[in-house]
């Protein structure tokens, strides 16, 4: 008798073994975009990054989508009007998610999509929150008060969350936004706040678009971490790291890393 009731006990305990030894799926990376989307006919490779990018919206959790400044508007202000590109774009996103889903065998989307797992596909509407607009204007000489942008106080809000992950920037455009936030913290006269919202972030940048118009975001901050040695790359076009070097002076070449 003991012994049928151990083996009872046994088949009973079984399936909450299995479920205990399952291990959480991990969290995504945390990505944000700064990008100088615009018309198509002026320049259409954000548009087709972008598509790409949500195409793996699975893989990444996407926490912003900045729309700013960039080389496409050779100096001047960027068009806010130039946004409805990201928002058609996240409309053609929300037509398609249905089939994208199929991936993961995802039937619907949490009410709460902070901390989002590898294989999880965000709402449409957690993305349409989080795209919004940066820093209209390239360069050193932007910075400063009335350059504040809803992208620059989101980024200093993303740094403050409780969340052990980095966050890494993907500089498609001019990186004056996220310099921006650097620069309104190093107005407030708090040293180890700048220190953290610093080591939060890892920086990528495509062909460093605020140089021409006056270093943008070099000249703002110490050294922080930077990513593995990478070639660098402007959308399938290789970047020499001498022409990088030779034009953004010393602080690139010290803390930023390169490879041949």
């Amino acid at each position: 008798m003991l012994a049928r009731l151990l083996r009872s006990a046994a088949v009973v305990l079984l399936p909450l073994a299995v479920a205990v030894a399952v291990p959480p799926a991990p969290l995504k990376p945390r990505i944000v975009v700064l990008t100088d989307i615009g018309p198509g006919e002026i320049e259409p490779d954000d548009h087709e990054s972008m598509v790409r990018l949500l195409c793996y919206a699975d893989r990444f959790e996407i926490e912003a989508v900045i729309a700013g400044s960039g080389w496409n508007t050779s100096g001047r202000t960027y068009p806010p009007e130039w946004m409805e590109i990201l928002r058609g774009t996240l409309d053609a996103y929300a037509q398609d998610v249905p089939n994208l889903m199929k991936r993961s065998a995802q039937t619907g989307f949490r009410a709460d999509e902070e901390r989002q797992e590898l294989g999880y596909w965000p709402s449409p509407a957690y993305l349409r929150s989080r795209a919004m607009l940066g820093s209209p204007r390239l360069g050193f000489a932007a910075l400063g008060e009335g350059n504040d942008s809803a992208g620059s106080e989101f980024l200093l809000r993303l740094a403050a969350e409780p969340d052990p992950r980095p966050i890494w920037v993907c500089v498609w455009g001019g990186a004056n936004t996220f310099a921006q936030a650097v620069w309104r913290l190093q107005q407030q006269g708090d040293p180890e706040r700048l220190k953290a919202f610093l080591h939060k972030f890892r920086v990528y940048t495509i062909t460093d678009q605020d140089k021409d118009w006056g270093n943008g975001s070099s000249r703002t901050r110490p050294a922080r971490p930077t990513g593995p040695p990478t070639r660098r790359r402007s959308r399938g076009t290789a970047t020499s790291a001498a022409s990088i070097r030779g034009s953004s002076g010393a602080w690139r070449a010290t803390h930023h890393r390169f490879s041949t």
